[in-house]
């Protein structure tokens, strides 16, 4: 994956863990305004988690955070570390009655993430593996989808139709000996077979020729929309726009047209559309 893109994401993901955190910090205000006993009750599941530290680290609170401290909260330092454990589940369960009290869920004021299986970082643990949500893929696809201009998400091999295609056979009139609904058939039996044996180091790359209308398109936003699910890094462009990025531009255009030439380079397939049809230049 280039820089562009994996910047883009991490941009997503920055976004996302600061929505969630800001929902949280609202969800905080809200209920400590209705019941300040909760937010007490949070003071005091802080201060007794932070005796406990202390505690097993076998040190006293410094000079000025005891200063800081009320009667109450002086006790917790007192206290062993077994009686600090069972001192912070019961503040925690009065903290969940408080809650249920008020007509709030048990887990209201825990993070709130658009993911729940990576927590917004894109990223899941397994034993000692880190590998990508599935979130991710779809944040991925979303952004090459965004950049290839010819992509149609409707066009999809579940969604083709054969029946657009006459079944007559006329050879004179379509260049081919069979019906063109037959023809499409089996190039769509063909197409599959690429998008399915994609990485297959022996498979060759597709040329779609054809009149216009015979839905060369169409299947090459098939190819697209199978390879995008299965995790590749794929760019749809017209010819006209492919060469873009390799011409010379004045210095507010050149970041973005070396950002889009790395995705060229870099993606795990290309599709030109009309390559040929381009204008010619004296260039």
């Amino acid at each position: 994956m280039n820089n562009r893109v994996k910047k883009e994401i991490d941009n997503i993901y920055n976004t996302k863990q600061k929505n969630a955190l800001r929902q949280k910090e609202i969800r905080l205000l809200e209920v400590y305004e209705s019941c300040p006993q909760i937010k007490e009750t949070d003071s005091l599941i802080k201060i007794a988690s932070m005796a406990l530290s202390h505690n097993k680290a076998g040190l006293r609170p410094g000079d000025k955070l005891w200063a800081l401290l009320s009667e109450k909260e002086k006790t917790y330092f007192g206290m062993s570390s077994e009686q600090l454990v069972m001192s912070i589940d019961k503040l925690k369960l009065q903290k969940n009655e408080l809650l249920v009290q008020q007509g709030y869920s048990q887990n209201y004021l825990e993070d709130v993430y658009e993911c729940d299986l990576c927590k917004d970082t894109g990223y899941v643990k397994e034993d000692v593996v880190q590998r990508r949500c599935t979130c991710y893929k779809k944040v991925m696809i979303s952004i090459f989808k965004k950049q290839s201009v010819m992509f149609n998400e409707n066009h999809t091999f579940e969604n083709f139709c054969s029946e657009y295609y006459s079944d007559a056979v006329n050879e004179e009139d379509y260049g081919i000996p069979v019906s063109p609904r037959v023809h499409m058939q089996k190039v769509l039996s063909k197409v599959k077979k690429f998008a399915e044996d994609f990485d297959n180091p022996d498979m060759d790359n597709m040329i779609f020729s054809g009149r216009t209308g015979t839905g060369k398109t169409y299947m090459a936003n098939c190819v697209m929309s199978r390879l995008l699910d299965k995790g590749k890094e794929v760019l749809f462009m017209p010819a006209g726009s492919l060469f873009k990025p390799f011409a010379v531009y004045e210095s507010e255009e050149r970041e973005m047209m070396n950002d889009l030439r790395d995705m060229i380079y870099g993606c795990d397939l290309l599709i030109i559309d009309d390559l040929g049809s381009e204008k010619m230049t004296s260039a």
